[in-house]
Protein backbone atom coordinates (compact mmCIF):
# COMPACT_ATOMS: atom_id res chain seq x y z
CA UNK A 1 0.00 0.00 0.00
CA UNK A 2 2.84 2.42 0.65
CA UNK A 3 3.88 2.01 -2.98
CA UNK A 4 0.48 3.23 -4.20
CA UNK A 5 0.56 6.24 -1.87
CA UNK A 6 3.97 7.38 -3.17
CA UNK A 7 3.00 6.94 -6.84
CA UNK A 8 1.41 10.44 -7.21
CA UNK A 9 4.52 12.04 -5.73
CA UNK A 10 6.76 10.08 -8.07
CA UNK A 11 4.59 11.05 -11.07
CA UNK A 12 4.67 14.73 -10.09
CA UNK A 13 8.46 14.64 -9.70
CA UNK A 14 8.86 12.93 -13.06
CA UNK A 15 6.64 15.58 -14.71
CA UNK A 16 8.82 18.37 -13.29
CA UNK A 17 11.99 16.67 -14.50
CA UNK A 18 10.63 16.10 -18.01
CA UNK A 19 9.29 19.67 -18.31
CA UNK A 20 12.62 21.13 -17.19
CA UNK A 21 14.51 19.06 -19.77
CA UNK A 22 12.31 19.93 -22.72
CA UNK A 23 13.66 22.34 -25.28
CA UNK A 24 11.73 25.62 -25.33
CA UNK A 25 9.62 26.21 -28.40
CA UNK A 26 9.82 29.71 -29.90
CA UNK A 27 6.86 29.59 -32.26
CA UNK A 28 6.96 33.15 -33.56
CA UNK A 29 7.70 36.76 -32.77
CA UNK A 30 6.37 39.92 -34.34
CA UNK A 31 7.66 43.47 -34.74
CA UNK A 32 5.07 46.19 -35.34
CA UNK A 33 5.02 48.49 -37.11
CA UNK A 34 7.47 47.29 -39.70
CA UNK A 35 8.90 49.36 -41.28
CA UNK A 36 9.00 52.05 -38.61
CA UNK A 37 10.23 55.63 -38.35
CA UNK A 38 13.13 56.88 -36.19
CA UNK A 39 11.74 57.69 -32.73
CA UNK A 40 8.63 55.53 -33.20
CA UNK A 41 7.97 52.84 -30.62
CA UNK A 42 8.33 49.36 -32.15
CA UNK A 43 6.37 46.69 -30.30
CA UNK A 44 7.65 43.12 -30.08
CA UNK A 45 5.63 40.10 -29.06
CA UNK A 46 6.69 36.48 -28.75
CA UNK A 47 4.70 33.30 -28.71
CA UNK A 48 6.56 30.44 -27.05
CA UNK A 49 6.17 27.53 -24.66
CA UNK A 50 8.25 25.97 -21.88
CA UNK A 51 10.34 29.11 -21.32
CA UNK A 52 11.98 30.67 -18.29
CA UNK A 53 13.90 33.55 -19.80
CA UNK A 54 13.81 35.73 -22.91
CA UNK A 55 16.62 37.79 -24.44
CA UNK A 56 15.79 40.30 -27.17
CA UNK A 57 18.76 41.75 -29.08
CA UNK A 58 17.51 44.71 -31.12
CA UNK A 59 20.62 44.89 -33.33
CA UNK A 60 21.48 48.45 -32.30
CA UNK A 61 23.44 47.56 -29.17
CA UNK A 62 20.35 47.30 -26.97
CA UNK A 63 19.57 43.97 -25.32
CA UNK A 64 16.58 43.22 -23.06
CA UNK A 65 16.84 40.23 -20.75
CA UNK A 66 13.73 39.01 -18.97
CA UNK A 67 13.94 36.26 -16.35
CA UNK A 68 10.97 34.29 -14.99
CA UNK A 69 9.28 34.92 -18.31
CA UNK A 70 5.87 33.63 -19.29
CA UNK A 71 5.08 31.87 -22.52
CA UNK A 72 3.79 35.01 -24.23
CA UNK A 73 5.80 38.17 -23.69
CA UNK A 74 5.75 41.64 -25.24
CA UNK A 75 7.51 44.95 -24.97
CA UNK A 76 8.70 47.93 -26.96
CA UNK A 77 11.86 49.54 -28.28
CA UNK A 78 12.63 52.87 -29.94
CA UNK A 79 15.35 53.14 -32.60
CA UNK A 80 17.23 56.45 -32.77
CA UNK A 81 19.10 55.92 -36.06
CA UNK A 82 17.69 54.93 -39.46
CA UNK A 83 18.83 51.61 -40.91
CA UNK A 84 18.02 47.94 -41.21
CA UNK A 85 18.44 45.96 -38.01
CA UNK A 86 18.37 42.26 -37.22
CA UNK A 87 16.32 41.56 -34.11
CA UNK A 88 17.12 38.24 -32.44
CA UNK A 89 14.93 36.63 -29.78
CA UNK A 90 16.39 33.81 -27.68
CA UNK A 91 14.34 31.82 -25.16
CA UNK A 92 15.67 29.38 -22.56
CA UNK A 93 13.77 26.48 -21.03
CA UNK A 94 12.62 26.11 -17.42
CA UNK A 95 16.00 24.89 -16.17
CA UNK A 96 17.97 27.40 -18.27
CA UNK A 97 19.99 24.74 -20.09
CA UNK A 98 18.41 24.62 -23.56
CA UNK A 99 17.50 27.47 -25.88
CA UNK A 100 15.77 28.35 -29.12
CA UNK A 101 16.34 31.48 -31.24
CA UNK A 102 14.74 33.30 -34.13
CA UNK A 103 15.82 36.43 -36.04
CA UNK A 104 13.91 38.95 -38.16
CA UNK A 105 14.88 42.19 -39.87
CA UNK A 106 13.27 45.57 -39.39
CA UNK A 107 13.86 48.72 -41.42
CA UNK A 108 13.81 52.07 -39.65
CA UNK A 109 13.37 55.09 -41.91
CA UNK A 110 14.30 58.73 -41.18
Amino acid sequence: MKTLKSLPILCALLAVIITGCRKPDLMDFTLTPSPAVVGQLVFWEISASNIRSVTVNFGDGTINELDNAGDNMSGGHTYTVAGTYTVTVTVKNKNGKKSDSMAKSITITP
